[in-house]
């Protein structure tokens, strides 16, 4: 180190072949733990950056044997406009096939695809995934599960058209604040006498300019946040806009909106029915691999919505509010029984709609990811209990059947029953196993560092000269992500890293 004091490259150019020298280090580095893993996933995502170049990025996810832990990298950023006139599934997949000839990747190792679940990817004839099955029939393609659950709540904004404009009139709100700087003072303002808040100082001032959220379908769940604020600071956001609406044709349209029994209605609505939908999305971002949890937290989420419907509990909440004494008191909202019956009818109709698009939307999500919860040790019943020979019995026949659908006939059979002998003897070291799991696989622990499932591969696929089938089937368990958050979050970086260094035509700088 005393001999840095030498080191004087400090030019713009060795700072640039430095850093490329850097990250080539560390794309070299992932790359080569990644040919030695058996199987690997695929995460795809599109992104439009600020120089308007429509481009793909991806990352790779495996199970590194050696470090015992499931591993997931950046792989690559494409122009996908570059040699095609169209971002279609050809082109994708084309460009996809070119990456993994240019890193020296098997292509039959991409054992799962995941994506947003648009149509050119997810498309049963001519989608990305349907021609990559081409290359692994066994391929699992994988929508994720947050975007899933978005689409969800977007689909049904089409069904219940009130909703959608409330929707927008909170996009409207947050505009026209952000947009003026005069009258965000004036609601900052209102707000601090309503709060007794001193904005004293630059951070006070900041608390309260936030409170006020973007609502846009494309973010998941940002309406949840939107209705939030509004619900906190209704009554602050109205007195602003009662201040504002003789000068301002905007404000005015706005308050006569947004003052209306209807409208505030509608945010206790959501706000009864959105945080629920969005704890479940913040719990799969996680990532975690818990493959039994999937179906039950939408069941369970379900279930929540179902019995705010059945208690009336967000309109039962307004009616406490508006009297004299409640929390909005103040604004002399009366409402009557037919305007509180219409709100009822919102509700379920609103509810009903949403229940409806989530089971369009995971309906047939899960056949065989379901199936892998089978080795959850936990789950497995003891030796005296009557369902301990029936366990996992027609999950491991649907596993089989995936993993052996493009075999020849003969072939098949014997390897399905090689998976099922080879389950009915793991059943029994499962059992032994459950003693052995570590605290931090505890599902006492929120959230669990490690799952009881995983940690349960990752000992399967250490004993694959006992379970060489099964191992197999681990393996490629551990290499399958559930969700696509890290494209997103890459395609995010990516528009940072291009609007900081104002050097679009330099993308080797993305290896970074």
């Amino acid at each position: 180190m005393s001999d840095m004091k030498h080191f004087l490259h400090r030019s713009q150019g060795a700072l640039r072949e430095i850093f490329l020298t850097l990250g080539k280090t560390v794309q070299d580095t992932f790359l080569s733990k990644l040919k030695q893993a058996a199987h690997f996933g695929l995460l795809v995502d599109d992104l439009t950056d600020i120089s308007v170049t429509e481009q793909m990025i991806s990352f790779a996810q495996f199970y590194n044997k050696s470090g015992r832990a499931v591993e997931t990298g950046f792989l690559s950023v494409n122009n996908l406009l570059e040699d095609s006139p169209s971002a279609d599934a050809s082109t994708i997949t084309n460009c996809i096939i070119e990456t993994m000839d240019k890193f020296s990747l098997d292509s039959r190792k991409l054992s799962s695809f995941v994506s947003d679940g648009a149509a050119v990817m997810t498309g049963s004839r001519s989608g990305v995934a349907t021609k990559l099955k081409e290359l692994n029939p066994q391929l699992i393609n994988f929508h994720c599960i947050c975007h899933r659950l978005a689409l969800a709540c977007t689909d049904t904004l089409s069904s219940v058209s009130y909703i959608n404009s409330v929707l927008k009139w909170l996009s409207e709100l947050w505009y026209m604040f952000q947009n003026s700087p005069k009258k965000m003072a004036v609601y900052l303002k209102t707000q601090a006498e309503m709060k007794a808040l001193t904005l004293s100082t630059e951070k006070a001032c900041s608390q309260v300019s936030r409170r006020l959220k973007k609502a846009c379908t494309t973010r998941w769940l940002s309406f949840d946040a939107s209705v939030k604020a509004v619900y906190a600071d209704y009554l602050a956001l109205i007195h602003t806009l009662n201040n504002l609406k003789d000068h301002d044709a905007t404000s005015l349209g706005l308050f006569t909106k947004v003052k209306d029994v209807k409208f505030i209605g509608t945010v206790y609505i959501l706000s009864e029915v959105l945080p629920h939908l969005s704890t479940i999305s913040k719990a799969f971002q996680k990532g975690a691999v818990d493959f039994s949890q999937i179906a039950p937290t939408i069941e369970y989420t379900k279930g929540q919505l179902h019995d705010a419907v059945q208690t009336k509990s967000p309109i039962n909440r307004l009616k406490v509010d508006l009297q004299e004494d409640g929390r909005l008191g103040l604004l002399d909202m009366n409402a009557s029984e037919h305007q509180y019956q219409g709100l009822e009818n919102l509700l379920c109709s609103y509810v009903d709609a949403l229940r409806a698009n989530i089971d369009k939307r995971f309906q047939e999500s899960l056949p065989v990811v379901s199936a892998w919860s089978i080795f959850d040790p936990l789950k497995v019943p003891n030796k005296d209990h009557p369902g301990f020979k029936l366990y996992g019995k027609s999950q491991v026949q649907t596993i089989a059947e995936h993993f052996t659908s493009s075999m020849p006939a003969n072939q098949k059979r014997s390897v399905q029953e090689e998976m099922k002998t080879e389950f009915a003897k793991l059943k029994y070291d499962m059992l032994t196993w459950k003693q052995d799991l570590p605290a931090e696989c505890n599902p006492s622990e929120s959230p669990c560092k490690v799952t009881a499932i995983e940690w349960c591969l990752q000992r399967i696929c250490s004993l694959s000269h006992f379970y060489p089938k099964i191992s197999n089937v681990a393996d490629i368990m551990l290499s399958t992500p559930v969700l696509n958050a890290w494209p997103e979050r890459g395609a995010s970086c990516v528009k940072g890293i291009l609007y900081t260094s104002k050097r679009l035509s330099k993308k080797r700088y993305l290896i970074v």
